[in-house]
């Protein structure tokens, strides 16, 4: 063996461990990414009328902070044999106080919500028994950011509440799609007693009146907010009323409870300009300002509103030798109102948990 060689292999032996160990330097062993947080959402829909509920639920093993407000909720909702509506409300409700709530393991946070506030369309009318729901909660993910495996920027619906963080924040969660059972009798249903006596055939030969609301009204400020019907003859003759806007009772049920205003007609004297005479066919409409109507301390919330309204109508018209319709005329469906802004916040409290059962 030559005497050059017994070094050479010596070296090279020695040289195995130290490539070894610049391989390790050079490439390190790959970090295993986060999973998303065990943190689901549901959506209690008991009823048509509400409230529902939404609910929130810490399942992970780590504390997490979540964005407590149902005001970002988006429904997908449904009717039997219809297309999906989307329901959300508008961006201008859904600013306000954040509502940071950190969930510890088992904690969840529940709160209700009227669906008419989010679904604020036509659909309120359409839904009944078999209408599914399907409810998104948090922030729409960034599209293209998703398309190209970026993660997604904040604000984020639920974070890691500790450090080091055992998962990624989330931007939205979604719920499992749930079905709305048999209505129960409860406020505003479909067919009221009014109504169906409304929608008796009108008898032959008179006239016939009946007074049906503006049934949606989004009203950006308190000043927006108002209460437009129209009292339609659908008789086959002409028929005179002794009609004005302070003759319409307002029953008003919203967040700050009910009250009944308007109506006071029956304390101020007829006027003979106020008598119409309203045709077969033909119609009168009358509008009035929640505000003016209404203490305004009513109104000091933002969010849904209900007015039932009736028309008293007292003055026969004698004294001017008119012979006028007389009565109480309720509309047979509510007017809604939502209120996007107001003086106070929209929760009354801050957030809290509940403990797991």
């Amino acid at each position: 063996m030559s005497r050059f060689f017994l070094p050479v292999m010596a070296a090279a032996v020695m040289l195995v461990p130290a490539l070894a160990l610049a391989d390790d330097k050079a490439a390190p062993a790959a970090e295993v990414p986060l999973p998303g947080p065990l943190v689901t959402l549901a959506v209690e829909a008991p009823n048509i009328a509400g409230p529902w509920a939404m609910v929130i639920t810490n399942g992970d093993s780590a504390p997490a902070r979540i964005h407590a407000d149902a005001r970002l909720l988006r429904l997908l909702v449904a009717p039997v044999g219809k297309k999906y509506v989307e329901c959300q409300l508008p961006a201008t409700m859904r600013e306000g106080d954040t509502r940071d709530l950190v969930l510890k393991p088992g904690e969840t946070y529940r709160e209700e919500f009227d669906p008419r506030l989010l679904c604020f369309s036509k659909v309120i009318d359409e839904m009944a028994e078999g209408t599914s729901v399907t409810a998104f909660w948090g922030y729409k993910p960034d599209a293209k950011r998703a398309k190209a495996n970026k993660p997604q920027l904040p604000p984020f619906v639920v974070e890691p509440a500790v450090a080091p963080a055992t998962f990624l924040p989330e931007k939205q969660l979604v719920s499992v799609t749930t079905w709305i059972p048999a209505p129960t009798p409860k406020g505003d249903t479909k067919h009221t007693q009014a109504e169906l006596k409304a929608l008796e055939t009108p008898p032959l030969n008179a006239p016939h009146l009946l007074v049906h609301p503006v049934r949606l009204l989004d009203a950006p400020a308190l000043r927006d907010a108002k209460v437009t019907v129209t009292v339609k003859n659908v008789g086959d003759r002409a028929g005179m009323i002794h009609i004005r806007p302070d003759q319409l009772e307002l029953q008003v049920t919203g967040p700050a409870g009910r009250a009944v205003c308007g109506g006071r007609e029956r304390h101020r004297a007829p006027v003979r300009d106020f008598f119409r005479t309203i045709a077969p066919k033909g119609s009168e409409t009358l509008t009035v300002l929640l505000a003016e109507a209404c203490p305004r301390e009513m109104f000091k919330r933002p969010g849904l509103y209900e007015v039932q309204t009736i028309l008293h109508a007292t003055a026969d018209g004698s004294k001017f030798g008119l012979h006028a319709i007389t009565g109480d005329f309720p509309t047979f469906h509510t007017a809604l109102v939502r209120l996007q802004q107001a003086k106070d916040a929209y929760h009354k409290a801050p957030p809290a948990a509940e403990s797991k059962k």
